[in-house]
């Protein structure tokens, strides 16, 4: 009974920590690009979990700039022996559309306000 009572320990501290993972902050790489980097604290933590966690902190950055993220590659490392899952995605800002639509607006206002003759 003794040895179930451990296994079922080891099992449950283990499922604990397969949801764990550490972070690097938003970093700005060459030509407008960011990255986030999601690493597991175990061999258990799913890839998937990473992955929503990256993009959840890339939107989180892009809307905090009113803009949106626009996702430029995913790279993914599935646990292994002595490795860590990790998943590295790398994301643009751009302007939403209705950020796009009042920089048009705004611009064709001053256009028309120019070529407006006083009479």
């Amino acid at each position: 009974m003794k040895p179930f009572l451990i296994s079922v320990a080891v099992f449950t501290s283990l499922l604990c920590l397969s949801g764990c993972s550490t972070s690097t902050p938003v970093m700005a790489a060459a030509g407008g690009v960011y990255t986030v980097t999601k690493t597991g604290t175990t061999g258990f933590t799913p890839l998937g979990n990473l992955r929503i966690q990256a993009y959840k902190e890339a939107n989180e950055f892009a809307a905090n700039k009113g803009m949106v993220a626009e996702v430029v590659s995913v790279n993914e490392t599935a646990a292994g022996f002595v490795k860590w899952p990790q998943v590295d995605l790398k994301f643009r800002l751009v302007l939403t559309m209705g950020a796009r639509w009042s920089e048009f607006s705004t611009c064709l206002y001053q256009t028309l306000k120019l070529l407006t003759v006083p009479v």
